[in-house]
């Protein structure tokens, strides 16, 4: 599984751990339509997968967990 610009995903199989990292702190994680796009892709994958177990969705450790959505996208 990729790791997009705005969302990091760490995968620790032996624990079935996935961290997802939303990686947009001049935004302040605040969705992006690309970014829910890809969240969906990975929360598919990783529902497809025998080994993961957990998830966890947080922000960078600068940063807040989520903004909020994006305005110019939630205005369109």
């Amino acid at each position: 599984m990729a790791n997009s610009q705005d969302i990091q995903l760490t995968l620790n199989d032996g624990a079935g751990v996935a961290l997802i990292r939303l990686n947009r702190p001049a935004k302040r994680n605040a969705f992006s339509q690309s970014m829910i796009d890809d969240l969906v892709s990975i929360l598919t994958q990783l529902d497809s997968s025998d080994f993961v177990r957990t998830v966890v969705l947080t922000g960078g450790p600068d940063g807040p967990f989520c903004g909020s959505c994006f305005l110019f996208f939630s205005m369109r």
